[in-house]
């Protein structure tokens, strides 16, 4: 049964406007969650702080020693010979990356030097440490 009413029929029609608030809303998020994210090759230690410390977004290479005194190239658990090995390709790369030494805090001082010789012999230039940052202390 069809009843007659004094308004013309309305035809459907999609709202853009919402459509775009909600588009420039999802587009706002992914870019800001795009630049928070940060490329994090090494494993996760607690690393010594340092007040001038800059942050570096070049391409880089990660070896990281825990506190147990475990050894990691880029996530991945090697041994020395293997550490050797794998930074001695490296350095034969016309564009060889930086090595980032990703050590935690305790972790002994004559460790750390010894992975640092380690790249040096290999032929790696460009060696540096990971720290986080810390507040300069005012005079």
């Amino acid at each position: 049964m069809k009843l007659s009413t004094p308004y013309p029929p309305k035809k459907p029609r999609i709202e853009l406007i919402p459509l775009i608030d909600v588009m420039f809303f999802l587009l706002a998020s992914f870019i800001f969650v795009s630049l928070s994210m940060v490329q994090h090759k090494g494993i996760r230690v607690d690393v010594p702080q340092a007040a001038t410390g800059q942050p570096d977004r070049q391409e880089y290479y990660a070896v990281t020693i825990t506190k147990d005194g475990k050894l990691y190239a880029n996530k991945r658990l090697v041994t020395q010979a293997e550490l050797v090995q794998e930074l001695g390709k490296l350095s034969r790369q016309p564009d060889a990356p930086r090595v980032y030494i990703n050590a935690d805090k305790s972790v002994p001082h004559g460790e750390v030097i010894m992975v640092m010789d380690l790249a040096r012999e290999a032929g790696i230039e460009k060696v540096a440490f990971e720290t986080k940052p810390r507040s300069p202390v005012a005079p």
